[in-house]
């Protein structure tokens, strides 16, 4: 069914994790690139600016295809307007690890494309990621809506005759005291302008129903309502400083929501929860910033990507809901290949990837 062959599909995203994650990539996620050692960035900084060569200088469209080319990948005529639409670094920079020939980049000092690249199926995987990170954000703005409903209501129900008991740190775990300080301070009395600042006195934040409850409810604000103007990290940042007490009883209510629409239990222990939301953070945030996504690592470690991401959200979504994500996703059954023609080139990709070979036959 849909699930085995996404799971099929994911493989070449979730394991080899050379294939895709060799170790000369320094960067765990498209867009954090980390600086190798003996940088010199304060030199660098301190230099004069008429002194300094460009490392990377402007380079029009064409020139950008010429290099291209150059490299041994070839492109098409609609090639110009993709890199116009979506800029040379995100697509090429990328995306371009699967598509090199590691040896005769080795020799040139310089990118070189294997055997038979083509742009297209470059921009094929560009896409694909795209739709991955499209489906991962919807599927994970729904487990943050159940964690926010949850936390607001398990918190409320041991605090229930107190006015915005979320702003007494007695209310926390003693020990990380320090952490739901900083959670009160910076978040919730900024929120609710208790923060002292003048800026933004009286306007909220521009939240309507926070300044409702704030001028017509004598300023009291319910965490199932703040609750919607926290981030996703803040409301994990809140679950986590909980009360043993709120945090059992958190774990406990997503054992009883998992047990509502599945056909036999399973129990949602707090550390599984801990663990499941810090990378969902990570891929949320990724998500939403439009970054690299397939080979992704939190916190840089191999078994911490994106296929385990998506299985963690089989702990937190409804079963209907978890199984959409596979539904909507492009997918081939059994592993066998999808027939290639021209609209179908990223699953062809995707198919030869998963089965370790490229579509020239050689191995990555």
């Amino acid at each position: 069914g849909g699930f085995i062959s996404f799971d099929v599909r994911l493989g070449c995203i979730r394991g080899e994790s050379a294939l895709f994650c060799n170790s000369e990539i320094s960067w765990t996620s498209f867009g954090s690139l980390r600086p190798s050692r003996g940088c010199g960035v304060a030199s660098v900084l301190s230099a004069p600016v008429e002194s300094m060569s460009l490392h990377k200088p402007y380079r029009s469209v064409d020139e950008q295809l010429r290099i291209l080319r150059s490299r041994g990948m070839a492109v098409d005529a609609g090639a110009g307007h993709v890199l116009r639409r979506e800029g040379y670094y995100p697509i090429v920079n990328g995306y371009k690890d699967l598509f090199l020939d590691r040896k005769a980049c080795l020799t040139a000092g310089d990118d070189r494309y294997g055997t038979g690249a083509r742009f297209d199926d470059l921009y094929a995987l560009f896409l694909f990621d795209r739709e991955l990170r499209e489906l991962l954000f919807s599927a994970i703005t729904r487990a943050e809506a159940a964690l926010k409903a949850v936390c607001a209501h398990e918190f409320t129900r041991l605090h229930p005759d107190e006015v915005n008991p979320y702003l007494n740190p007695d209310y926390y775990d003693s020990r990380r005291r320090p952490s739901a300080v900083a959670l009160i301070d910076k978040v919730f009395k900024r929120i609710l302008e208790l923060d002292g600042n003048p800026r933004n006195r009286g306007d909220y934040g521009g939240k309507a129903y926070i300044r409702h409850c704030m001028e017509d409810h004598n300023g009291q604000v319910p965490l199932w309502v703040l609750a919607n103007d926290l981030s996703f990290g803040q409301t994990v940042w809140f679950f986590q400083v909980q009360s043993p007490a709120v945090r059992l009883a958190v774990a406990e209510s997503f054992t009883g929501l998992y047990a509502d629409t599945h056909d036999g239990p399973r129990r949602i222990t707090i550390k599984r929860l801990d663990s499941i939301f810090n990378r969902l953070v990570f891929y949320r945030n990724l998500c939403a910033h439009d970054e690299r996504c397939y080979c992704a690592w939190y916190d840089g470690r191999a078994n911490e990507n994106v296929y385990q991401a998506i299985g963690d959200l089989g702990y937190l979504l409804d079963k209907d809901d978890y199984l959409e994500l596979f539904v909507a996703a492009p997918h081939w059954s059994h592993g066998r290949p999808p027939p290639c023609h021209r609209g179908d080139k990223r699953s062809c990709l995707l198919w030869a990837c998963a089965n370790g070979n490229w579509p020239t036959g050689r191995k990555s």
